[in-house]
């Protein structure tokens, strides 16, 4: 983007390999918006009802989606006819910003994370069945953990449970793959978050065989069935 533009400071010099090479300069709009956000979430504390402290809450909230160009979640889902391996593995989706950028988002973040965490587990006292389930699918190293630590570090661990799930043990293997799945599922008001999943009953007999392909590809119906029941049930 050209300087002077009043949109952003970075620019593209190429490296030595002569690829373009993004600077870690500051984007001036996400700059104004983290500003912005900063500012609203200050005054959280000090609101002097619980409705002010709510409806600021939930400005800083909308001030951090504005940093993205489109939701994450309309950018990262995979449609059909789109392949993985013609992903950039460095690639930001919807996020102009540079590593500075990123890392305020993120701190921001965080807090936010924090404090809808509390109002989940309060409610959650107080009778409500909302509860979160977070999935984390991928190969051995391929940064799982490193999620957890960094994306809840701010969080209570009282109202976090995580679980990682393996290879499935005797008494596990004589119940239906999606027992040991039901066992771990957050109580009301908590967060879950799991370390490989039930989808991990479908990939590993697929890939090496361990089951017949009728088997494995009759459970894509019973997750399907089994997670509207969850979202259903709040």
């Amino acid at each position: 983007m050209a300087k002077g533009d009043g949109k952003s400071d970075k620019t593209d010099k190429p490296d030595k390999s002569g690829k373009g090479a993004k600077s870690e300069k500051t984007d001036k709009r996400i700059d104004k918006v983290l500003r912005l956000a900063t500012n609203r979430i200050e005054t959280i504390e000090s609101s002097t009802t619980v409705a002010e402290r709510l409806a600021n809450a939930a400005k800083s909230s909308e001030l951090l989606s504005a940093v993205w160009s489109l939701p994450p979640a309309q950018r990262l889902m995979f449609h059909h006819g789109v392949h993985i391996d013609d992903v950039a593995g460095d690639s930001t989706p919807g996020f102009p910003g540079g590593r500075d950028d990123a890392e305020r988002f993120i701190t921001l973040s965080s807090s936010e994370i924090a404090r809808y965490q509390r109002l989940l587990y309060a409610n959650g006292v107080k009778g409500s069945r909302r509860r979160l389930l977070i999935v984390l699918q991928g190969m051995d190293a391929s940064g799982k953990g490193g999620i957890v630590r960094h994306v809840f570090r701010q969080g209570d661990p009282m109202g976090i449970h995580y679980h990682g799930f393996g290879k499935p043990t005797d008494e596990e293997a004589r119940h239906g793959f999606l027992w040991r799945v039901e066992r771990e599922l957050p109580k009301n008001g908590w967060i879950a978050v799991f370390d490989r999943s039930h989808y991990e009953d479908i990939v590993m007999p697929h890939v090496y065989g361990t089951y017949p392909e009728a088997e494995w590809c009759g459970r894509y119906d019973l997750v399907n069935e089994f997670e509207r029941s969850l979202a259903a049930d709040g």
